[in-house]
């Protein structure tokens, strides 16, 4: 998928790149904390080499994170995770911004995205501001068409 200012890849655990954006994920202590355990990703869980909804971001030919889109109990949620050293420049708010967009457009069904952020994680909360979500309950942000 192309953005305006991003490229995204469809996960895939054959290639080296990809698995070390989500190695630098997962030994970056706020990105455990926030994003959970990724390291599955980092072998063939069940033979499974590409995940659906699930894309590496590039930025100016550097990788620099992920972005997830799932649906849960018929809402459609992203998360999203930006290695350290792309964190802390406003690419989070534009990446977040951009890929909300492509799937409003992308998807006719689908009128509203979610965010599931930590109460504590105020630097996501400002990215999700930023990107035109609204706070919908004491964890969870909204953006609607």
């Amino acid at each position: 998928m192309k953005l305006k200012h991003f490229d995204l890849q469809p996960y895939n655990s054959s290639n080296k790149d990809h698995k070390l954006v989500i190695f630098k994920l997962i030994n970056d202590k706020i990105s455990m904390k926030y994003l959970g355990d990724l390291s599955y990703l980092l072998s063939d869980l069940n033979n499974i080499i590409e995940i659906d909804g699930f894309y590496i971001v590039s930025y100016l030919n550097e990788y620099i994170g992920i972005i997830t889109l799932s649906e849960v109990v018929d809402k459609y949620f992203i998360t999203y995770g930006l290695i350290k050293e792309s964190r802390g420049k406003n690419l989070a708010s534009l990446l977040l911004k951009e890929f909300s967009n492509q799937v409003f457009l992308d998807n006719n069904n689908i009128n509203d995205l979610y965010l599931s952020i930590n109460k504590q994680n105020i630097a996501s909360r400002k990215v999700a501001y930023n990107a035109g979500y609204i706070k919908d309950s004491e964890v969870r942000f909204k953006k609607s068409k």
